[in-house]
């Protein structure tokens, strides 16, 4: 579940910095910040997320 807790470490993180990783068949996207934080979504909007981000990263290449 997203709440404020997970938003806040998104925002602590330039979108450079975020990897991710979504498989169609998963109902979670796996998130790594570099260096070293690791965060796994299970979510029914997972791959919406996924499909976010993808666009704000395409955005500010």
């Amino acid at each position: 579940m997203i709440n404020a807790q997970t938003k806040n470490l998104f925002q602590s993180y330039p979108l450079k910095n975020l990897t991710w990783i979504m498989k169609t068949d998963r109902p979670y996207i796996q998130i790594n910040a570099k260096p070293d934080v690791d965060l796994t979504l299970s979510t029914p909007q997972a791959s919406h997320i996924n499909s976010l981000l993808t666009r704000l990263r395409n955005a500010a290449e």
